[in-house]
């Protein structure tokens, strides 16, 4: 079957909410769930993708100032004592409760964590049509590339710690991570780029990342609040595949910062107008 690129229809369940009940904007059109994944093209009706992870206690409560030393208090221990001695039941949670923490800096309500993210990035991957590419190891990269995260938490440039240190830390993570997984995704494949799969996988990881700052523009109303982390990507899509959905929705976000202009302006036209009657009279 010839599966479109990314599905982005809604992957809720019914009876099981979704990580993200912020209200939708008014225009955004009514659309049907299944039991079942609908596989579709980038459409602007069908871009939202939401985990059916469970719901767990997020760190998105806290302050930017509570979580400036959180590479100490987002880890996340195993209940064995030690990783060594732990299992994927210890990882799992872990993945569900760590949140994004570029999101949570930018007060965004109840952001994704890191298995949202990875997640999403593996139904990405899923979907590429690209012969030349291992879809499978693909696939295998995108749900382990920030495991470390569940130990050392999504460390952040907010954080002041440095990419050698953050480095480091991650580094150690995945040695204590790696008894856990298959001897052929040990390699620091993704970090070092050392094949066509890591390098795809790495765009996967910024697209992922800038459509969700497009969703919660969209969830918050708020049309290019979340401007810096498409100038932090500029230039790092390759793939034709990718390169195709990131111009299709930098199209549809420049729409809607569009037609959120014009509104505001009416609104402060009609403003001004009635000002004026009202001094006049």
């Amino acid at each position: 079957m010839n599966v479109p690129f990314f599905p982005f229809s809604c992957l809720k369940k019914k009876g099981v909410s979704p990580r993200h009940p912020l209200p939708r904007p008014v225009s955004a059109p009514e659309r049907s769930c299944t039991d079942k994944a609908l596989l579709c093209a980038p459409t602007s009706q069908h871009r939202r993708c939401y985990s059916l992870a469970e719901t767990t206690t997020s760190l998105s409560s806290h302050t930017k100032e509570e979580l400036q030393s959180r590479s100490e208090k987002n880890l996340v221990t195993p209940r064995k004592g030690s990783w060594e001695d732990s299992s994927s039941e210890d990882l799992l949670p872990a993945a569900m409760r760590v949140p994004r923490t570029g999101w949570v800096y930018r007060n965004v309500k109840q952001p994704e964590s890191v298995s949202d993210h990875m997640y999403r990035m593996s139904m990405m991957a899923l979907t590429l049509k690209d012969p030349s590419v291992n879809r499978e190891r693909c696939i295998k990269m995108a749900l382990v590339h920030d495991l470390a995260e569940c130990i050392v938490g999504d460390i952040a440039p907010a954080d002041n710690i440095s990419k050698a240190e953050k480095h480091r830390r991650e580094k150690e993570a995945m040695i204590r991570i790696t008894g856990l997984l298959d001897e052929d995704l040990r390699k620091e494949e993704y970090e070092s780029q050392s094949s066509h799969e890591a390098k795809l996988v790495k765009e996967l990881d910024q697209l992922e990342m800038i459509l969700q700052a497009h969703e919660y523009e969209e969830l918050e109303g708020k049309p290019g609040r979340l401007q810096e982390f498409f100038t932090s990507t500029e230039g790092c899509f390759h793939h034709p595949e990718v390169q195709a959905f990131v111009n299709s929705l930098n199209k549809e976000r420049a729409d809607h910062m569009t037609k959120a202009g014009e509104t505001e302006s009416a609104k402060t036209a009609q403003l001004n107008s009635r000002t004026t009657v009202k001094d006049s009279s």
